[in-house]
């Protein structure tokens, strides 16, 4: 929206003082993503250049991956284990107790996958979704730092916590 706003008014008022958002000291702040809704998006432009995360990106499809495939249960446990590395000391490591769903999107041009998977851990039945991208030629996993917590958090499991840091993965001891 902000560049259709610059764009009317580059083209009605010869105003052109609005072309970067300006941060308190006064310094401008140059736009990196987004065009005016006036303008035709480019056939070639991609997610990255719109600054979409691949995650929420429409040109990768995910594909239904069966619930006991090697990978999906691999990125799975790679998952739990960054969700340990979160978790405070005062807090249960989890463990993986079921894969909910699985899905994968090839990204060709990359040579990468990405398996969006959800499953749930114990103690405290969570149900996370993580998005964990594999990449065949190295043959290694790596999952992104926003798991998503799909239910409800429970002040039952995590009275232990002085602060809400670490309450979306907390199991108190």
């Amino acid at each position: 929206m902000y560049h259709t706003f610059v764009h009317i008014l580059d083209t009605f008022t010869n105003v052109t003082t609005l072309k970067n958002a300006m941060k308190p000291n006064g310094e401008s702040i140059e736009r990196q993503y987004g065009q005016s809704l006036f303008k035709p998006v480019p056939i070639s432009r991609t997610c990255k250049d719109a600054g979409v995360p691949d995650a929420y990106c429409a040109c990768f499809i995910p594909r239904h991956v069966p619930l006991n495939d090697s990978y999906l249960i691999i990125a799975a446990k790679h998952a739990v284990d960054r969700i340990n590395s979160f978790i405070p000391k005062i807090c249960h490591s989890v463990e993986l107790d079921t894969i909910v769903s699985g899905g994968m999107m090839e990204k060709k041009t990359d040579l990468e996958i990405t398996y969006i998977i959800a499953f749930r851990t114990n103690p405290g039945n969570f149900i996370f979704e993580a998005n964990v991208d594999y990449f065949p030629k190295e043959n290694t996993f790596a999952t992104n730092d926003n798991i998503l917590r799909m239910d409800k958090i429970n002040a039952q499991h995590t009275h232990c916590l002085t602060s809400a840091i670490g309450e979306r993965f907390c199991y108190c001891l």
